[in-house]
This record gives structure tokens, C-alpha cells and sequence, in this order.
């Protein structure tokens, strides 16, 4: 392995389009990734929160609610998306790494703000 990949990390790759099968993970774009998330230790950390983003804590808390009421019905778990900031960001990274070009990096910028 050339750099830290944990749950949670968008791990930049390439597909190969005769052969979907044939996946090379971008490591230089990673290694950047993780030097801009402030270390290994802060990109796993991000990872994480961005995999689980209090939707453990949201489980438990429903689990003791219907404990307490009395019903038995479970709530299906919740999934966070990142927040548009951090999206943004995320597609800077990209862009300085060198995998997405200014014009997509607007186009896609463009569709996030749209989504506020």
C-alpha cells in the first residue's frame, strides 16, 4: 500500500473502460488528499466521521426511544452525506491533483451550490 486508506475515504481510482474489472487506485492523488486532510491520522479520522457522521449515536438513541415507549419497530438507519463544503473541497483536490480539468471542476462546483 502506498497510502493510508480507511472507511470512509474517497480513494481516487481509474477504471478501465474494455475491462471494468481492471481498477488502479490514483496513489499520488491520495497521498495529496491526505496531506491536505492535515496527515493520515486527521484523513482517517475525517473518514470515519464522514462514514458514520453520529448515525451509530442516531441508532442507539431511537433504539432506547422505542425501548422506553414501548414499541418494538426499528428505524432504518440514517446516511449523512458530506456537506457542500467539504464537497467543494474535495473536488479542489482534485482538480490541483490533476484529475478533473477547470471546466468540470466548475460544472460540478455549479451543481452542489444548486443543490443549497
Amino acid at each position: 500500500m502506498q497510502a493510508a486508506i480507511s472507511a470512509g475515504m474517497e480513494v481516487p481510482v481509474k477504471i478501465d473502460p474494455n475491462d471494468p474489472k481492471r481498477v488502479a487506485v490514483q496513489w499520488d492523488a491520495q497521498k495529496a488528499s491526505i496531506a491536505a486532510a492535515g496527515g493520515s491520522t486527521a484523513a482517517a479520522l475525517h473518514g470515519l466521521d464522514q462514514t458514520y457522521g453520529g448515525a451509530a449515536n442516531a441508532a442507539m438513541e431511537q433504539a432506547m426511544k422505542n425501548l422506553r415507549d414501548g414499541t418494538q419497530g426499528a428505524t432504518p438507519p440514517t446516511t449523512f452525506a458530506p456537506d457542500v463544503q467539504t464537497r467543494i473541497a474535495q473536488l479542489d483536490e482534485l482538480k490541483q491533483a490533476g484529475l478533473i480539468d477547470e471546466q468540470q471542476y466548475q460544472a460540478k462546483k455549479q451543481k452542489l451550490i444548486d443543490q443549497l
